[in-house]
């Protein structure tokens, strides 16, 4: 049966809101990969470079969507509002 896509919308890691934002991404071969944004937690707190030390990671950064991360809809993908909490941390 033949479907028709009438829209679509992302938001993803590397600045990217837009279907078009996400293909530019992609060709330019660029990476949605930053730090670790301030705001989310002190990961310089946290941070050791020896990833058996205890208590500490070594990570340098990872993939983060901008902006409010309280505006994910858990519920469309089947999350519990727990489990949402949990990740938001």
């Amino acid at each position: 049966m033949p479907i028709a896509i009438v829209g679509m919308s992302c938001r993803l890691p590397g600045d990217v809101s837009t279907p078009g934002e996400f293909y530019r991404m992609l060709c330019r071969k660029r990476s949605g990969w930053s730090e670790i944004p301030p705001d989310r937690f002190n990961a310089r707190a946290y941070h050791h470079p020896n990833p058996d030390k205890k208590g500490c990671f070594n990570s340098e950064g990872g993939y983060f969507i901008k902006g409010d991360i309280s505006m994910f809809d858990a519920a469309f993908f089947d999350i519990t509002k727990k489990e949402a909490e949990s990740m938001g941390k």
